[in-house]
């Protein structure tokens, strides 16, 4: 079982019946996937450090904003912020182009540091 899968069981239940509680805790990842983690440890900490205070509203209008601006690379930052607005209307139009804009840094950070 790769971690990736190994996490997703964990933590995100297919149906009520096979809902498992997310006990994994760190040594055990650690002691499972060692080299997985030492590959990805850099990332794993950037990532952390970037979105680590972050709260649940903020996370999800910057996920939001990555998966728009991935499906719609050819539009503009404004048209992206109206697409997310269209995805998620709660989230308000200045709120959307920030979360555009910081899409657009994360994704050229993570450009940057696979080259």
């Amino acid at each position: 079982m790769t971690l990736i899968t190994h996490l997703t069981a964990s933590v995100v239940p297919v149906d009520e019946e096979s809902r498992q509680p997310p006990c994994m805790s760190v040594s055990n990842l650690q002691g499972r996937f060692p080299k997985t983690i030492a590959d990805y440890d850099s990332a794993i900490n950037r990532v952390a450090q970037r979105l680590g205070n972050r709260g649940v509203s903020a996370l999800e209008r910057l996920a939001t904003a990555v998966y728009v601006t991935r499906r719609h690379a050819d539009l503009s930052l404004t048209e992206r912020a109206a697409q997310l607005c269209k995805l998620k209307p709660h989230i308000s139009k200045d709120d959307a182009l920030g979360a555009v804009r910081e899409a657009d840094e994360v994704l050229d950070e993570v450009a940057r540091s696979a080259a």
